[in-house]
């Protein structure tokens, strides 16, 4: 089950990488215990030698699911919160949006009538 995973994941990582301009990063996958911690993916982040180790949860929901999650790990590659503190509400905000930007990505991949509203 986990080969499954991690090639699904491997194939959402060769299409998002060149996407958000991370074509030139090192990204090494992790797949582990379902529901460790209760999330759904983790990342370390090593900006100086541009290189992101992700983990991921499996069994996952569903495989949409599953792509919003590489995007969203994938995103902290800009977005690092590596200190995150789960108790500090700047963090929950900034956790949430990178889930944002990562869920419309993924939204707009696999619905092409769904484009961003324009600004007025």
């Amino acid at each position: 089950m986990a080969t499954d995973y991690r090639s699904k994941i491997g194939r959402h990582i060769a299409y998002w990488k060149p996407r958000l301009g991370l074509s030139d990063w090192e990204v090494a996958v992790e797949v582990g215990d379902p529901w460790k911690n209760r999330l759904l993916g983790t990342s370390t982040i090593v900006r100086e030698r541009r290189s992101a180790r992700l983990r991921f949860a499996v069994p996952h929901p569903e495989d949409e699911d599953l792509e919003a999650t590489v995007v969203h790990e994938l995103l902290h590659c800009y977005f690092d919160l590596q200190d995150f503190d789960a108790k500090e509400y700047a963090n929950v905000q900034s956790e949430q949006g990178v889930d944002r930007i990562a869920n419309l990505l993924v939204k707009m991949r696999h619905d092409r009538s769904a484009t961003p509203e324009k600004p007025d």
